[in-house]
């Protein structure tokens, strides 16, 4: 892969089915494999995603809530 930036990230997801269970039954929708990939290789770009993702911290505890963990 050749970047000129190199603030730029480049992500591949993909998933592996190990047992197909109900899917052997229903069949599956498409079955296409992450394509290999070397170092020096040109990007083709398909699809750009800008995300903010904000996350939120545990909610605090409560006297009803510190007695509730302490129990378990």
């Amino acid at each position: 892969m050749k970047r000129k930036n190199k603030k730029l990230v480049f992500e591949a997801k993909g998933q592996v089915v190990v047992f197909d269970g109900f899917l052997r039954v229903y069949g599956s929708k498409d079955d296409t494999l992450l394509p290999a990939v070397s170092s020096g290789d040109t990007l083709q770009q398909y699809s750009v995603e800008a995300r903010q993702v904000f996350s939120r911290p545990p909610a605090r505890y409560t006297e009803g809530s510190l007695v509730k963990n302490s129990k378990s």
